[in-house]
């Protein structure tokens, strides 16, 4: 008896597997076809038969969008493309107190790790966090200036962060605090509260 192959790996079962299931059903739900169907640890069933992962599905929208539009192949340079973004990210960031030359050093230092790397070839939600993260604090400044547009894709990247994986809920208040803590006492127009909060 055989069934169709399946992405065996545990995280990459519940974020690609989702992101696949999203692309060509447009669900992250399934139902079992056979008794010989893999089904990863990770998915819970419900009462009425359906398996619906325990995973969020922010990275899954990504991975769906990408695997839709170009295929199950170009999904796998999902990643690598967060990882290249992030490292573009921490340059900026380091480039804030630190000279274009040390900037590059810290960019590279953290491509040359090996935990860096690894995240960025493995199909874990891990890389979508970072770079969601690394993003929002370099558009941070420039929405705590008055800019809607970086105010917005502030809100967007941090809200991001819990649909990418839960714990990182955590970073968004973080985020918020800061900008709540150099916004305290300067007059905010109601238009940039509402761009972070939509």
């Amino acid at each position: 008896l055989h069934h169709a192959p399946a992405i065996a790996g545990a995280d990459d079962n519940g974020y690609w597997a989702q992101g696949s299931r999203l692309a060509e059903s447009g669900r992250t739900w399934f139902r079992v076809e056979s008794p010989a169907q893999f089904v990863g640890f990770h998915w819970l069933r419900t009462a009425d038969d359906r398996w619906v992962s325990r995973y969020p599905p922010g990275l899954a929208v990504a991975v769906g969008a990408v695997w839709a539009v170009a295929g199950a192949e170009a999904a796998t340079w999902l990643n690598p493309a967060l990882a290249l973004a992030t490292l573009a990210g921490v340059f900026l960031l380091a480039r804030r107190i630190v000279s274009p030359g040390w900037a590059v050093l810290a960019a590279g230092w953290l491509a040359a790790s090996p935990a860096f790397t690894t995240q960025a070839l493995w199909c874990f939600a891990h890389m979508a966090v970072a770079c969601a993260l690394v993003w929002s604090l370099v558009l941070l400044p420039r929405a705590l200036a008055g800019s809607v547009t970086a105010t917005a894709a502030v809100g967007l990247l941090a809200g991001a962060l819990p649909a990418l994986r839960y714990p990182e809920g955590l970073l968004w208040l973080l985020i918020g605090a800061h900008g709540l803590r150099t916004a305290w006492g300067k007059p905010v127009a109601w238009r940039l509260g509402a761009a972070f909060a939509a």
